[in-house]
């Protein structure tokens, strides 16, 4: 249930965020939110995660992003036993940001529509890239101290 909400509040912050940027700034115009060092520019993305392979077809981008959702959601089923409250609920939150760029994005405007921009970052992303970047290092740190304890825990 905690993963469903995860993936629902992704999905709901990611879509709503793309909405309100395409019904209220023009193409490329740029709003500092710090200074020069953050803000918005709305750009289109016709590749994955920060714009990489942005030459590949559209259908080959869905499918593998359709590979990586099932891939995440069967290991999230199977190591089902072995994750906390918070682990199941980030899980949900990677997989709604996979599913809100990678999937409802190109299926129904054919590009993702990106925004954040930070100064030195390579390049112009979204709160779905957010949430899969955020929530796998979230995941990834939960899992290592629980590990840690449990080796504590059991002498190892």
């Amino acid at each position: 249930m905690l993963s469903i909400f995860g993936m629902s509040l992704a999905l709901i912050i990611d879509q709503v965020t793309k909405y309100l940027v395409e019904k209220n700034m023009t193409y490329f115009q740029r709003i500092d939110l710090i200074g020069e060092i953050f803000g918005l520019r709305y750009v289109k993305n016709t590749g994955v995660a920060f714009g990489l392979f942005s030459s590949q077809e559209p259908l080959v981008l869905v499918s593998v992003a359709v590979s990586l959702v099932i891939a995440i959601v069967v290991l999230s089923v199977v190591f089902a036993s072995k994750l906390s409250r918070f682990e199941t609920f980030l899980v949900g939150v990677i997989v709604g940001g996979a599913i809100g760029n990678n999937l409802i994005d190109r299926l129904r405007l054919g590009h993702v529509v990106d925004f954040l921009e930070l100064r030195g970052f390579p390049a112009i992303f979204n709160a779905a890239d957010s949430c899969i970047v955020v929530g796998a290092i979230l995941l990834l740190v939960s899992m290592y101290r629980r590990e840690r304890r449990d080796s504590r825990n059991t002498g190892d």
